[in-house]
């Protein structure tokens, strides 16, 4: 099974595209190391790996987010918030029953349908709004953020 970017999920703000086809790719090595056998190796870095970087990727998208006065922001902050939450509630059952090949299962289908749920409704709809309310200093602005 193999997850790929598709430009279905751009949201066209280069930098969240950038960053959520980093985040494709570490699922995709999960789901590799799962084909091999190996979930069970990757899966504290995975963790390790999203703990850090969605984060830093959800600050970026919140930064954004009130740049623009976007009317969303307390409902896609939640979902952000959610996300954390199940993220910490997984990496707790690593703590508590190791790297379990249940735990990994969970955490391929969490990932597989949190990012691609999250991505193609509540992120494309911040790219639009974007879009629509940016002026000529949001790229600027951009490159400052990321």
């Amino acid at each position: 099974m193999s997850v790929k970017w598709q430009k279905e999920y751009s949201t066209g703000v280069i930098e969240i595209d950038r960053q959520h086809q980093e985040l494709f790719s570490k699922l995709d090595d999960l789901l590799d190391a799962i084909e091999k056998g190996k979930g069970q190796k990757v899966l504290l870095d995975i963790y390790l790996f999203l703990d850090d970087y969605t984060r830093r990727h959800f600050a970026a998208e919140e930064s954004l987010q009130r740049k623009f006065n976007y009317p969303q922001v307390a409902i896609h902050c939640e979902e952000h918030q959610r996300f954390l939450e199940n993220l910490d509630h997984l990496k707790s059952r690593m703590q508590e029953d190791g790297p379990t090949d249940k735990l990994v299962t969970l955490t391929k289908d969490t990932l597989v349908n949190w990012l691609t749920h999250h991505i193609c409704s509540t992120d494309k709809y911040l790219g639009d709004f974007v879009k629509v309310n940016r002026d000529h200093q949001w790229e600027e602005w951009m490159k400052s953020q990321f």
